[in-house]
């Protein structure tokens, strides 16, 4: 029974961390005027994530901890009211957005501690990895990423 329930909450909590990224990426369309040529299709994007994201809301009260289905139905009411808002004034409300964007990092944090991912991956790294060579992947600089990433480009591109 454990298992099945633990089961259920990875699948759950999967399709709603998906949902979140899909609402951040219209809610950030529907924010810049650049890409006004996408903005009627975000909208019905949107409007359909929101729906789906209620639904997936509505699952989670079922089988998730409490705190982290409070988080879920937080945000499921906040990008509510960002996309109606936007339905009256054609605009993305810039301080409803980064609400939003923060109560998503609380969700993501919260789903991995109740999926107990960081335990997990400690005990999978302890078994397949060295310590050493993931605290040196993880003390990489996203600048040096980026210069490796121009050097393969500019290297390929003379070459």
């Amino acid at each position: 029974m454990r298992e099945l329930l633990y089961s259920k909450q990875v699948e759950l909590i999967s399709k709603i961390i998906h949902k979140q990224a899909r609402y951040r990426v219209y809610a950030t369309v529907l924010s810049d005027a650049a890409t006004a040529a996408f903005h009627e299709r975000a909208l019905e994007d949107i409007g359909e994530c929101v729906k789906e994201y209620s639904e997936l809301t509505e699952q989670a009260a079922a089988i998730l901890p409490t705190d982290l289905w409070i988080e879920i139905k937080r945000l499921s009411t906040a990008m509510t009211d960002l996309t109606v808002d936007y339905d009256e004034v054609s605009k993305i409300d810039e301080d409803k957005l980064i609400a939003i964007m923060a109560i998503d990092a609380k969700v993501a944090l919260l789903s991995r501690a109740v999926l107990g991912v960081d335990e997990l991956s400690d005990e999978s790294l302890k078994l397949f990895s060295s310590p050493k060579s993931v605290d040196r992947l993880a003390s990489l600089e996203l600048e040096d990423l980026e210069d490796r990433a121009r050097k393969r480009t500019h290297d390929s591109n003379t070459g």
